[in-house]
């Protein structure tokens, strides 16, 4: 595995709501293209907000692995408990593997450019 990417990222965000369009999380090789290669049978993560003036609800918690999401995570439910100040929401990715920690992977996105 070479990174996280999100090939849906959240949008039509509204304060206590689901996040109109969930996010979807892809393993991806350096080029960019989805890949499961070097995942191991289970691969736990979650997703937290770093910044913002509310919390991330929903189901934050996932697994990567073959076994379970192979490579894909779907959120289905994720939503702001408040609305923030500006147009970036700030998210942290943390995944690990038994005896490989691979955590602080940071994801900025910016509701103002959807292109982001």
């Amino acid at each position: 595995m070479a990174a996280l990417a999100f090939a849906t990222q959240p949008g039509s965000a509204v304060a206590g709501v689901p996040f109109g369009r969930q996010p979807v999380l892809d393993t991806v090789d350096a080029f960019g293209n989805p890949t499961t290669l070097g995942l191991p049978a289970s691969l736990p993560g979650l997703v937290t907000l770093t910044n913002g003036s509310g919390a991330l609800t929903g189901t934050t918690a996932f697994d990567l692995g073959t076994d379970a999401g192979n490579g894909v995570v779907t959120f289905g439910d994720l939503a702001i408990t408040s609305a923030g100040s500006g147009n970036q929401l700030v998210a942290s990715i943390s995944v690990a593997a038994p005896g490989n920690s691979v955590a602080g992977a940071v994801l900025w996105l910016d509701a103002a450019d959807p292109t982001t």
